[in-house]
Order: structure tokens, then sequence, then C-alpha cells
């Protein structure tokens, strides 16, 4: 894990990081998303959105494993840093409450996006279904938060609270911004119609998966914070692999699309 990037994140909360990992560029395409935007807000949205789009654009125009993940490392922590701010940003200028209806759409048109046979052309099924995957997991991580009694004013952060929720907040935002990088690689490449290299695929691919990890981190901060509102399995140890969840989310992933 970078460990200046860890640093930068300790401003942060549980909530506010879990607002920025699902708030997508989709959501200016929604309908009902435009209606709860100002046109103050509007504009931050586009403006760091935009930044956001540059910065993963020099990433997708590598043609190999080796520039691709040269470039990810040089511009991961502005990407880091913006995508994180976004949410705070947008508290200042939107309406109370139009946040959440603003991450539930921006999940939603992420979906529809996907399911568009671009999006298959563009990847292939594999990958693409990876990406439904990690939108899915991105929806049950903001569930998750959801359940923290009195999240939404809450005013210290997880990192204040206690040194192992400190930690677990750390890879929570790391391997959620991770996974939000890999996911905008194929959004941008969608809508710039940039198709990825072939040899990018799999850094992508395995960039996904890191959103089982920011899984399991945030509900083992849930079962610390809201461990009454929580009750689905009892804890457990977090393997390196995360196979045993990873199966078992999938298996769920699959039942709802079904």
């Amino acid at each position: 894990m970078n460990e200046c990037m860890v640093q930068s994140q300790m401003g942060y909360n549980v909530f506010s990081a879990g607002e920025a990992l699902a708030l997508g560029p989709a959501v200016l395409a929604s309908d009902k998303a435009q209606q709860q935007l100002t046109k103050s807000a509007e504009t931050v949205m586009r403006t760091v959105f935009a930044a956001l789009e540059n910065l993963v654009l020099i990433a997708i125009e590598k043609r190999s494993v080796q520039e691709f993940e040269a470039t990810r490392s040089q511009i991961f922590a502005p990407y880091s840093n913006a995508v994180l701010a976004l949410p705070v940003l947008m508290k200042v200028v939107l309406p109370e409450n139009a946040l959440d209806l603003l991450v539930r759409e921006s999940l939603c048109e992420a979906e529809a996006e996907l399911r568009e046979p671009k999006a298959v052309q563009f990847f292939g099924i594999a990958l693409r279904d990876q990406a439904m995957f990690t939108l899915w997991t991105l929806r049950k991580i903001t569930e998750l938060v959801n359940q923290i009694p009195n999240g939404k004013s809450q005013s210290h952060t997880v990192a204040e609270a206690d040194p192992k929720l400190r930690d677990l907040l750390a890879k929570f935002i790391f391997h959620g911004v991770w996974t939000r990088f890999h996911l905008q690689c194929l959004f941008v490449s969608l809508r710039a119609s940039k198709p990825v290299a072939p040899a990018t695929l799999e850094p992508i691919l395995m960039g996904l998966r890191a959103a089982v990890n920011a899984y399991a981190s945030v509900r083992q901060i849930v079962d610390v914070l809201a461990p009454k509102t929580f009750t689905e399995d009892p804890p457990h140890e977090w393997d390196a692999e995360d196979v045993e969840l990873l199966s078992l989310a999938t298996n769920d992933f699959l039942r709802e699309e079904a």
C-alpha cells in the first residue's frame, strides 16, 4: 500500500469514501440526477470528472503492461485525491440528501452502459462481467456504509476512533479507489471509443477484483460500529485470496442478475 496515499486519506471518513467510490460520471446522463443538480453542482462535477478522465485517458493509451503500470503509478495519487474530494465538494453545492440519489443513479447508469453490446465488443465477456460484478459489489458497499447509525451527521472520522478502524479505513479507501480507477478505465474507453490495448486487459481485470478487498474492509468496520445492524454472518478472518467471499458474492450476484 502506498504510504503517502494512506496518510493523505486520514481526513476522510467511511461515509464520504463510500460515496466517492460509487459516484461516477455516468450520473450526469441520468434525468433524475439532472433534476437534483444546481448549476454550480453540475459545474463542479463536470470539472472534476473531466480531470479524472484526462488522467485515466493517459493510462489507457498505453499499449504494453509495463507502460500502463508505470503510468498508473504516476497518476494514481492525484486521481485518488480528486475522487475522494468530490463528495465533500458536492455537499457544499447540493441540497440535503441529494447526494444519496446521485450515488444510486450513478450505479444504475453505469450498469446500463455496461449492458450495451459495445462493452462486450471492447472488452470481451469475461472483463465485462467482472465489471458488472464490481458495480454490484460497490452497491453492496454503499448498503453496508448506510447501516452505520447517524452516519451522515457523524463529525469525527473513523480513523480517529480506533487504531484497528484506522487500518481498516486505509485499506477500504485504497482498495476502493484502486477499483474505481480500473473501472473508470473501461468507461473512458467506451465513451472515447478508444479500446484499451489487449495487453492491458489483465491488469485492469485484476484491478477490478480489489472491490472484494474493499468490501471485506468496510464489512469489518460495520461489524465494529454497528454490530446490531449487521448480522448476515459471524465475523471471519479474511485470507489473502478472498476465495470464499468472492465465490459467495459471485453466486449472490448471479442470482440477482437471473
